[in-house]
């Protein structure tokens, strides 16, 4: 049911994107072309063309009637659909901590979870991690067990294949689930820097679905070939958090 809410929700926020910059043209432009129509069909005594332009009226006349409230509405919700959908580099980590409490965490490589446990500092986390990555997830739980509730403990229960994308989602969605009934949807994150393409992509489908929020980290070291890294975890410069997708109700910017 929450799942179901939520991408009701999302489908409405994406679809004023598109009505809030077209929807005059939308409602108005077939109404204008309808009439222009119907004054020609009479001007030219055209009876069948006539009779198609006022069943077409009709139809077009029933479709406003749902058009319209759902126009309305999404303009009145227009400053919320903005946020949820607007790309937000460089947040700052302490805005960020006071913001989200709870953390969903893809792991590949350590760096990356550690500077997420580290410096954005949740109350509790659940990692996300295959048998590849095994050694790593184990480290960062004794390396902050002390500091975080990290639940998914048993190595048993890792994500098994990490290109399987219906066990991706369903693996996410039974973590953050908890997450979400326990801290509220405002205050959860998933970091989907880590792991695989098809990991990052059921991860972030499992957010939206159950309205939190997505985060990435961009890291600002670089590896031999000049792309962006996390190679120092300690410290709180080596990365900038970007806001993917803002369900938290809050602006950053």
């Amino acid at each position: 049911m929450v799942g179901l809410k939520h991408g009701w929700a999302g489908f409405l926020r994406g679809l004023y994107r598109l009505l809030d910059r077209f929807w005059f043209r939308v409602l108005l432009l077939p109404a204008l072309l309808l009439a222009a129509g119907m004054w020609l069909a009479e001007w030219l005594d055209a009876e069948g063309w006539f009779n198609l332009f006022d069943r077409t009226s009709a139809v077009l006349g029933l479709s406003a009637i749902f058009a319209w409230p759902m126009a309305i509405y999404l303009w009145a919700r227009r400053a919320e659909a903005r946020l949820a959908f607007e790309v937000q580099p460089g947040v700052e980590v302490s805005r960020f901590r006071e913001q989200f409490k709870a953390s969903l965490i893809l792991v590949s490589r350590q760096e990356q979870p550690e500077w997420h446990l580290r410096h954005l500092r949740p109350e509790h986390a659940e990692l996300v991690w295959t048998p590849q990555s095994d050694v790593h997830a184990r480290s960062l739980i004794d390396a902050f067990q002390d500091q975080v509730n990290i639940r998914e403990r048993d190595s048993q229960r890792c994500l098994n294949d990490a290109f399987d994308i219906q066990a991706v989602h369903d693996h996410c969605h039974r973590l953050l689930r908890t997450l979400v009934a326990e801290h509220g949807r405002e205050h959860v994150c998933v970091d989907v820097t880590g792991g695989t393409a098809v990991m990052s992509l059921g991860a972030f489908q499992v957010a939206e679905e159950l309205g939190a929020s997505t985060v990435y980290l961009r890291g600002r070291g670089r590896d031999r070939h000049g792309n962006p890294i996390i190679d120092r975890p300690a410290s709180p410069d080596n990365a900038e958090v970007v806001l993917l997708s803002n369900r938290s109700g809050r602006g950053f910017a």
